[in-house]
């Protein structure tokens, strides 16, 4: 039994690394005109919603792993060196673990972002806190490795990682949790639909064109 539970766990943990050198991978090649941070990073949110929805620590931490794995294949495929790509890569699974650990500590290990504290507490954490402090390490390491300006990194890291962690992570816990379906309730389905909508046409007006800086527009979307 233990031993099935141990393959099981490797085998997600496999697949999220998997998942994650793809996502970083594309978020990489398709922004490398803004440099080296990407402009909007969802890989995060991925292993976030996969953490609060974990149960174990031997779990987490495969699960952490595998991420981080991914993430380092991912850099090496865009031509990184290997310290950058193991500190990058290190920095984004401490950022999306920092933020499972203060969702836990808050609010318990059972997190429902449609409630209002839970929400609240996302909103911080994944805004604030963790985006700011992984994003000011992985400016600091930038600007020593190659002199790249500090507040520059900051600048692109911070919204590019929180908007990530906004925009996914519901995304990726409401069909996890039954909630989806509910969504999908005919007193609730034009809403939800009109909602989708909003968000797609102003994620595609925000991300598609390079000539406004319109970032701004995506939290109250939100």
């Amino acid at each position: 039994m233990a031993t099935s539970s141990f393959r099981r766990a490797f085998l997600q943990a496999v697949a999220l690394g998997l998942a994650f050198a793809a996502i970083a991978w594309l978020s990489l090649v398709f922004t490398r005109e803004v440099g080296r941070v990407a402009a909007v990073w969802p890989a995060n949110a991925v292993l976030l919603a996969v953490l609060l929805r974990t149960r174990t620590d031997r779990d987490a931490a495969m699960r952490i792993a595998g991420a981080f794995l991914g993430n380092v294949t991912a850099n090496f495929l865009t031509g990184d060196t290997a310290l950058v790509a193991l500190s990058l890569s290190a920095i984004n699974v401490t950022e999306a673990s920092i933020c499972a650990f203060f969702m836990f500590r808050i609010v318990g290990r059972d997190v429902d972002l449609t409630r209002s504290r839970d929400l609240v507490a996302f909103g911080a954490v994944a805004t604030l806190l963790a985006p700011v402090l992984c994003g000011a390490t992985a400016a600091a390491f930038l600007l020593v490795h190659s002199g790249a300006s500090f507040w520059a990194t900051l600048s692109i890291w911070w919204p590019a990682d929180a908007l990530g962690l906004l925009i996914f992570t519901p995304a990726l816990l409401i069909p996890s949790d039954g909630s989806g379906a509910r969504l999908l309730a005919r007193d609730l389905r034009f809403r939800t639909f009109g909602l989708l909508l909003l968000l797609t046409v102003v994620l595609a007006g925000v991300f598609a064109q390079s000539r406004f800086p319109l970032l701004f527009l995506v939290p109250p979307v939100l």
